[in-house]
């Protein structure tokens, strides 16, 4: 599985960003963390559709923050604030000494991100399932990113989650 979540990180982000002042070399390090740490978390939450859930939180991660050394430390956050790791988790029913150790570079952080990320996929996509059985993996991304509703077209960011919704759903048809 790692190497399955490894080319979907690298197929959307093939290269770091200038702006980073990361090597090549860091940067291929760096993917190679998050991918394990992804496995892992889909080792951890159990789900009949590992690979699935796995690319969700790929698309996520990317979603969300663009795969950046800034976001993934927590020196850049977002929702004012609000929102820490790749997963730009809110804190929730985590403490603050547990929502504060999702940001890290290490591959500890890394996977208790993976991990948060994770189990809330798998809870929205639960509750969308049950909404309606036709929902997926795209709908559950959509309640990750809005907290209040399964549907794109109920957002304000509908274009930003039908993206992706088709991103996911490409990287699942990859073989």
């Amino acid at each position: 599985m790692h190497a399955v979540i490894l080319a979907a990180i690298l197929h959307l982000m093939p290269s770091p960003s200038p702006a980073w002042g990361e090597t090549p070399v860091g940067f291929r390090h760096r993917m190679e963390l998050i991918a394990r740490s992804i496995d892992t978390a889909t080792r951890t939450v159990r789900t009949d559709h590992r690979r699935q859930l796995a690319l969700a939180v790929v698309v996520v991660f990317w979603g969300e923050g663009r795969f950046s050394p800034h976001v993934q430390s927590g020196v850049r956050r977002g929702d004012g604030g609000r929102a820490i790791c790749l997963a730009q988790a809110h804190q929730g029913e985590l403490t603050e000494l547990e929502w504060l150790s999702l940001a890290g570079l290490d591959a500890e952080s890394t996977t208790s991100c993976a991990i948060v990320a994770a189990q809330r996929l798998k809870r929205a996509w639960r509750y969308c399932r049950d909404l309606d059985p036709k929902f997926s993996w795209q709908e559950a991304m959509v309640l990750y990113g809005t907290g209040r509703t399964c549907r794109a077209e109920e957002s304000h960011w509908k274009n930003i989650f039908v993206d992706r919704g088709m991103k996911h759903s490409a990287l699942v048809a990859r073989r």
